[in-house]
Parts: structure tokens; C-alpha cells; sequence
């Protein structure tokens, strides 16, 4: 849950810096972060990771959850919202992170984990390491190259 969960606010978050003081940024990001494994504690279903994804679909400008993360780091809602994309939803499942920007968007996938390792972290000959097949990759216009997991 967490590795999905930072996933998804590195490809939000990345949308603010540049924009945003950077400490606030990142205050912001941690705030969400919180709420978010909050929020998910009792709906993560690693066997069955299409239940609750409804539920944990983080919409922008209206979730709640940025909101709440917002003003609890007194960071002005407005200033967040006029950085995001209208209407992106971002879904944070068990070994997935999907999005889509537009209520007729398509539906992209940002982050699909391992089967085997189901995301986690793994040792190998090398040491401790994510798998080969951890990749950040947007396919968006805001998108600024490929960041690799490792």
C-alpha cells in the first residue's frame, strides 16, 4: 500500500513543483500521504484488488482528502488546484496505480507491480531491489521523461 500510495503522489505532486514553494509542496505530499494510508488501512485487499477501487480513487480539485491535506498544513487549497489537472483520477490499488485525466479520458496505467513480488521490495544477488518491472511511466503531456524504481 505504501509503495502504491507514493506512486500516485509523485505523479500529483509533480504537477505542483516549479509551481509551489517547494517545503510546501512537500509538507502538502506528506499530509496526503497520512490521510491516504488512513483512509485505506481497512480496504486494501491484496487478493482481490479490484474490491474498494472505487473507493480508492483520489479525484482532484474536489477529493476531500486534498482538502483536508491542504488546510492542515495551511497550504491554500487554490493555489493546489490551479496546478492540477481538472478532473484527474487517480486509482491506487493493490498492485496498480491507474489514471485518467477527463471525465471521457482513457484510463492509463501509471504503475502495474510484479505478480510474484506484488510490488514489494525483494532481495536479490545484488542486494535489496526493486523488480526490473517497477516503472513510472505517464503517458500525458505533463509527463517530463520516465523515472525508474530501484
Amino acid at each position: 500500500m505504501h509503495l502504491e500510495i507514493q506512486l500516485a503522489l509523485n505523479y500529483l505532486l509533480q504537477n505542483l513543483y516549479h509551481k509551489l514553494p517547494r517545503r510546501r509542496v512537500n509538507l502538502f505530499g506528506e499530509e496526503l500521504s497520512s490521510q491516504l494510508k488512513q483512509k485505506y488501512a481497512n480496504h486494501w485487499y491484496v487478493g482481490n484488488p479490484v474490491k474498494g477501487s472505487a473507493f480508492r480513487c483520489l479525484k482532484t480539485p474536489t477529493d476531500p482528502l486534498i482538502s483536508s491535506a491542504a488546510a492542515a498544513v495551511n497550504v491554500p487549497l487554490a493555489d493546489i488546484v490551479e496546478h492540477l489537472p481538472p478532473d484527474l483520477w487517480i486509482w491506487i490499488d493493490p498492485g496498480e496505480v491507474s489514471y485518467r485525466v477527463g471525465g471521457g479520458g482513457t484510463v492509463r496505467v501509471l504503475w502495474k507491480g510484479n505478480r510474484e513480488t506484488n510490488g514489494q521490495l525483494g532481495w536479490n544477488a545484488t542486494g535489496w531491489s526493486m523488480e526490473d518491472d517497477l516503472t513510472f511511466e505517464p503517458e500525458d503531456e505533463n509527463a517530463k521523461g520516465k523515472m525508474h524504481f530501484r
